[in-house]
């Protein structure tokens, strides 16, 4: 495993983030601007996405890394939970844990996509890896 390559599978996978927030502005009825949505969605997303990076997505790294797993399915997995979590705790301040919507599906799906850009780009095999 390359030291490089997990850094920068860190620096690289939560900019999925506010693409897929911003993906609701890509519906007609939705009356948003793409671009105007992308460009808010890096000001306020982004260090909120690298915060909890750090906050769950670097124990959950150290925790797969510890037990080898590399598998595409638990990188998918760990990331869907981490968005559920990133999700809950979002909504303590704004008490709003009992309300649920299809929201709440982009929070899952953001840390999903980031979580398997991060296995990608820090498992990435070469042909010389292969064999």
């Amino acid at each position: 495993m390359d030291k490089r390559r997990t850094i920068l599978a860190f620096i690289v996978a939560p900019l999925v983030v506010p693409l897929v927030f911003s993906v609701p502005a890509l519906v007609p009825l939705h009356g948003r601007d793409y671009l105007a949505t992308l460009i808010v969605m890096l000001i306020y997303g982004l260090p909120v996405a690298y915060l909890f990076e750090i906050l769950l997505g670097v124990p959950a790294w150290i925790l797969f890394r510890a037990c080898r797993l590399k598998s595409l399915l638990a990188f998918a997995l760990g990331g869907a939970v981490i968005g559920l979590l990133v999700d809950v705790i979002m909504k303590i301040p704004s008490k709003t844990l009992h309300e649920w919507g299809l929201g709440d599906t982009l929070y899952v799906l953001a840390a999903l996509g980031s979580a398997l850009l991060f296995r990608v780009i820090a498992f990435r095999t070469t042909p010389a890896q292969n064999g």
